[in-house]
């Protein structure tokens, strides 16, 4: 999981995530499920889980790998990161939920999660602690996966980006969201099996969700 922004038009906002894995993983198909009487659009991992779920009333989890740095495994772990997702989106009370939530032996991680009130939030767990921030959600926010970015790439990204989005358009944020059009950063590890392999696309409007669009962008190495 690499990159992820939540971009405020017009009357909606615009979730958008490009995920990045080996290509050596399992491919993952979109699913609609219902979990304690939600209605949930995800696309299901091999490992079980999502890294990105919306449900009808507009409410979205997006995950992405590490916390603020880029950390040392420890294997085995408890549980998948992705699972977290599920659990969340199952909740009555999704902050809630995340402040009690056991992730003692859960990989390091980094969750946005975008509620049907429009609020914004960001959580990171760092292996030790849990980390959360509220930010606006009338502004431009860009997240970017600490396992493959140091946060000088974060930055030069911003910029990028916000030069991009001017003026702010569905057809810019698709452009920004093309591969290949963030990945040139001076820091960013050099992982040939690592690719885009899928980008996802939510829109939530002041009624909930509008749509959700699931595209696998390589066939995955089995």
């Amino acid at each position: 999981m690499c990159l992820v922004s939540v971009i405020p038009l017009d009357d909606h906002w615009v979730i958008s995530s490009n995920r990045d894995e080996s290509i050596h993983r399992g491919p993952a198909f979109l699913e609609k499920s219902v979990l304690h009487a939600k209605r949930i659009e995800f696309p299901r991992d091999t490992a079980g889980g999502t890294w990105i779920a919306a449900d009808e009333d507009g409410h979205c989890v997006v995950l992405l790998n590490g916390g603020f740095v880029a950390h040392k495994r420890k294997l085995p772990y408890r549980k998948s990161r992705g699972l977290i997702v599920l659990d969340l989106m199952a909740a009555d009370h999704i902050v809630e939920a995340w402040y009690q939530m056991n992730l003692d032996n859960i990989e390091p991680f980094t969750l946005v999660y975008f509620s049907a009130d429009k609020e914004l939030f960001s959580w990171v767990w760092d292996g030790e602690n849990k980390h959360g921030k509220a930010l606006d959600s009338s502004e431009i926010n860009i997240w970017m996966s600490s396992t493959l970015y140091d946060p000088k790439d974060l930055e030069e990204n911003r910029q990028r980006f916000n030069n991009r989005l001017d003026p702010v358009s569905m057809e810019a944020i698709l452009h920004c969201h093309q591969e290949g059009e963030y990945k040139h950063v001076k820091h960013r590890p050099k992982v040939e099996v690592v690719e885009t392999v899928s980008r996802t696309q939510i829109i939530v409007g002041k009624n909930g969700l509008r749509s959700f669009d699931y595209t696998p962008l390589v066939d995955p190495l089995i």
